[in-house]
């Protein structure tokens, strides 16, 4: 009975250190490909929106470098893991410390990635503000533009000078009935001469 419980705590212990070395390698490899997506996009924004602030510069500077700092320090994680485990199987004694260096390049990717992180949103963020602000200033700028040619049109308008209606009163009702009245009479004084000639 001693054997079977013996062969199930190494099956044990292999399995659980089995999974711990799979978490440790998987969460590097998130890093990695994380921090590989967020530079393309904080490359796709500098080259499509671009960088109009001084404040936005300098969050998509330190967010670069962060992600950079991240890739390096896991690409240097991933190289110096399989000296750690030659290491701990030849039971070296540089094992302790290589050991402390590899918890340090951790800590720093980890810390570099939630700053690159925090910086790209920033990024995001004053880049949104800019789009809202210029896109207000475009909307302003139409909007006195219309008030401009509004008033030039008044203006416009108000120099004209009415020559158009210089004879109105010739629409006048009373007008009209003495102007027919006086071209009735003219002609039939003209036909009165007519009549006494014959």
């Amino acid at each position: 009975m001693s054997d079977i419980g013996e062969a199930k705590e190494v099956a044990y212990y292999s399995e659980s250190l089995s999974a711990w070395y799979t978490t440790k390698l998987e969460k590097d490899k998130h890093l990695l490909s994380l921090s590989s997506a967020a530079l393309a996009l904080l490359v796709t924004l500098a080259t499509t929106v671009g960088i109009h602030d001084i404040k936005a510069g300098v969050a998509y500077c330190i967010a670069l470098v962060a992600f950079l700092t991240c890739i390096v320090c896991v690409l240097v994680v991933l190289d110096k893991n399989a000296e750690y485990l030659k290491s701990i199987v030849t039971q070296s004694k540089k094992a302790k410390n290589q050991s402390t260096k590899l918890e340090c390049l951790d800590k720093i990717s980890s810390g570099a990635f939630v700053i690159g992180v925090a910086f790209t949103l920033l990024v995001g963020l004053f880049s949104a503000v800019d789009s809202y602000e210029v896109k207000g200033n475009f909307m302003t700028d139409k909007d006195k533009n219309t008030e401009q040619t509004i008033s030039n049109k008044i203006e416009n308008t108000s120099n004209l000078q009415i020559n158009s209606l210089a004879g109105a009163h010739e629409m006048a009702p009373s007008a009209a009935l003495d102007e027919s009245t006086s071209t009735d009479s003219t002609q039939s004084e003209s036909a009165k001469p007519e009549e006494e000639g014959e």
